[in-house]
């Protein structure tokens, strides 16, 4: 939704974080609660923002220099079932540490465990009933999926 904007000289440091406000003229309004700010080098690397009220603007916390263009996430996470107790869950541009979840059974809580390194969601089989397990996963922009 822009062009490439180099900022900075990337073989120089930040050495502090800095706010990064970045207009979102091209974005339609019904995708703006949804835009990130993106590597123009690296796909994979995303600086999420939140959207400044009002104003049509994502800010964002900049801690290196480099090409970023802003870039709208409408695709949800992707839930794979390892086991009846053990999930794998990922984004293709929010860090699966970032993602947030919630394990329901018959529309009760249950407490699960979250292993960031291997993405791996997992419960406690001691800790359930007899009811089908329900598991809602929502990344950074809203998106939402459902296993």
């Amino acid at each position: 939704y822009s062009r490439c904007y180099q900022l900075g000289d990337a073989d120089e440091p930040i050495h502090e974080a800095a706010t990064l406000e970045v207009p979102l003229y091209g974005v339609p309004m019904a995708l703006r609660s949804k835009a990130y700010l993106a590597s123009c080098d690296d796909r994979s690397m995303a600086l999420t923002g939140k959207l400044s009220t009002g104003s049509g603007y994502l800010e964002t916390e900049l801690e290196e220099w480099g090409a970023y263009e802003v870039r709208v996430d409408t695709v949800p996470p992707t839930i794979r079932r390892v086991d009846n107790y053990t999930w794998l869950i990922e984004d293709k541009v929010t860090r699966a540490r970032y993602l947030r979840y919630r394990v329901t059974q018959d529309d009760a809580w249950v407490l699960a465990n979250f292993d960031a390194k291997n993405n791996r969601l997992q419960v406690r089989r001691d800790k359930l009933g007899s009811g089908k397990l329900k598991l809602e996963v929502w990344d950074a922009a809203g998106n939402r999926a459902e296993r």
